[in-house]
């Protein structure tokens, strides 16, 4: 399960925390859970920015919805500094490194080849 918590973020104020913020910020989360990294800091900013790029590439599609620039991403980002999850499953891997976040995205690939195959 994922947890999103929104009171950690620098700039978050419950009364005026709209619907569209949660549904930004939740966005976010799962993203964040996608990604194995647990919060957006000023220095993690760099690494998310490299990991949307590197799913995008993977993938072949964009992972957010009409292809923000660097700077649109780093900027949303900015706005939810201090945005934090906890996944409570323990199933899911841990691909807190640069290399172990690779190897997974590059495994999920695999995967989806051998059924293409195997079909």
């Amino acid at each position: 399960m994922l947890e999103v918590h929104y009171d950690t973020m620098k700039n978050y104020d419950e009364h005026s925390f709209t619907a569209n913020d949660k549904s930004q910020a939740d966005a976010l989360g799962w993203f964040l859970m996608a990604t194995g990294i647990a919060e957006i800091t000023k220095k993690t900013i760099p690494e998310l920015l490299f990991r949307v790029r590197f799913m995008d590439y993977c993938w072949g599609k964009d992972y957010f919805v009409g292809s923000p620039s660097d700077d649109k991403l780093i900027e949303l980002f900015l706005r939810h500094v201090g945005l934090k999850i906890v996944i409570t499953n323990r199933g899911i891997k841990n691909i807190s490194t640069r290399h172990k976040f690779m190897v997974s995205q590059i495994k999920n690939i695999e995967e989806r080849i051998e059924r293409q195959i195997n079909k």
